[in-house]
């Protein structure tokens, strides 16, 4: 068979080969096995690079080594049919260092699951990330890990190229959201870009009004309650797209703005804009919680919640919730929608609803050099009622509150949690390996 790349480009790139060695038990069979591992693939949202050579020689790992750089894979596959020199694997990430997935087949005699274990051993003292799956080529529940892991090697590989806009700085009295940017840089990826908030006030002073006015009206006109004058509507307006044209001339995609207490009720509004344009916003100057809001949207592919730790309404349940610059899409009926002033300062404008229910996943980031910390857990958005004036989650978890509570208190977790819609716990559980991050699991 000719060299075999599916065309879905958007989704995780899947270097995938096949090894043996030809005086094996089952050589004969690799070909069927690369054919049929090929078709299983051809139904998933990735991008499937299949190499079209049993890979049984220095040649041909170097030739498969090119062809994995030539195609920029994310993650390589690797499915031994029968036992193999523990070497390929090693000479072909030479060429193409991305954590691996090594997929052994049943059989008493091939001596796929022997070779693999061989080869886990060379690539852990190597330092090399990788994952040993043991199950026939049709196995689901294998697809389903593999495709996980491609997911979170993907977004490895993303973030080293991100970058982050922080405005200001940390709000004075939580010294917990203070980052180490150096090592956000090097465990994580993304660069920081810092504006001085005097910078943005300029920004929004040259915005056309003419302009405002059109997002404006559009937000008037697209049915959800205006509770705000014309004016601090405007405002928020002009702050939206002066940080969508900073953003477009930095090739920023999250933002963490110095909002608490001055710029309450200016930036609401433009976040939940923001995210319609694929750019997250995290609030107080949280560049962590930036980060983990980024890290959610391109796993989950929908709006993030940005939200603060507030209170239990039942022992085995949440509410999550911020000032309200939630995205219309996350919201349960946007008919219920209202731009509304912010709480406490009672001005400006903000996002208020009631969230969507469904299934989520929880994250949090905080820690420095050395203690960098992944916080994570799944749950439910469960019904809840306008508890608190903004987009108040009620996550519904699988443990008890005070277990939830405990866990946090021993592990030092912070107040921040960003919430996205689907279960992607296994996602973040592989990639925070991957970058060599602490994960704290609540599951």
């Amino acid at each position: 068979m000719e060299n075999y790349r599916s065309s879905k480009n958007n989704y995780p790139k899947i270097g995938f080969c096949v090894i043996h060695h030809p005086l094996e038990v089952g050589a004969d069979k690799s070909h069927q096995i690369l054919e049929e591992a090929v078709k299983e693939f051809s139904n998933y949202n990735v991008d499937f690079i299949a190499f079209n050579e049993i890979v049984d020689s220095d040649e041909k790992a170097s030739r498969a080594g090119n062809f994995f750089c030539d195609n920029k894979i994310d993650a390589l596959l690797a499915i031994e049919s029968t036992w193999s020199n523990d070497y390929h694997i090693v000479d072909i990430l030479e060429y193409v260092d991305v954590p691996v997935v090594l997929w052994a087949i049943p059989s008493m005699e091939n001596g796929s699951l022997c070779g693999f274990h061989q080869l886990g051993v060379v690539l852990y003292e190597l330092g090399k990330k990788y994952k040993i799956f043991y199950g026939d080529i049709n196995d689901k529940k294998i697809h389903s890990k593999i495709l996980s892991y491609s997911k979170a090697a993907s977004l490895k590989k993303y973030l080293r190229k991100q970058k982050i806009g922080l405005i200001g700085y940390r709000i004075p009295g939580m010294t917990e959201v203070t980052f180490d940017e150096l090592e956000l840089k090097r465990k994580f990826g993304p660069r920081v870009i810092n504006f001085g908030i005097n910078y943005i006030q300029e920004m929004v002073n040259k915005i056309d009004k003419n302009e405002a006015k059109k997002v404006w009206n559009s937000i008037k006109n697209s049915g959800v309650k205006i509770e705000v004058s014309d004016e601090d509507g405007m405002t928020s307006c002009k702050n939206y797209l002066a940080l969508n044209s900073i953003a477009k001339e930095n090739n920023i995609i999250g933002f963490a703005v110095e909002c608490y207490p001055e710029l309450m009720g200016q930036v609401c509004l433009a976040a939940s804009l923001l995210a319609k344009d694929n750019i997250v916003v995290a609030c107080e100057a949280d560049v962590n919680s930036a980060l983990a809001m980024i890290i959610l949207n391109y796993l989950t592919g929908k709006s993030i919640h940005n939200t603060d730790l507030l209170n239990p309404d039942s022992n085995n349940s949440v509410v999550f919730s911020h000032c309200g610059s939630g995205d219309f899409s996350i919201a349960k009926a946007k008919k219920n929608i209202k731009i509304c002033p912010v709480r406490l300062q009672n001005c400006g404008t903000c996002v208020v609803f009631l969230p969507k229910l469904g299934d989520i996943t929880l994250v949090n980031i905080v820690g420095r050099k050395d203690t960098y910390r992944i916080s994570t857990i799944e749950a439910y958005s469960q019904k809840t009622e306008m508890v608190f004036p903004g987009n108040p989650v009620s996550a519904r978890f699988d443990i008890s509150v005070e277990k939830f509570l405990e866990i946090i208190a021993k592990n030092a977790v912070g107040h921040h949690w960003m919430i996205g819609y689907g279960k992607v716990l296994d996602e973040i559980k592989y990639f925070s390996n991957m970058v060599g991050v602490r994960l704290i699991d609540f599951s």
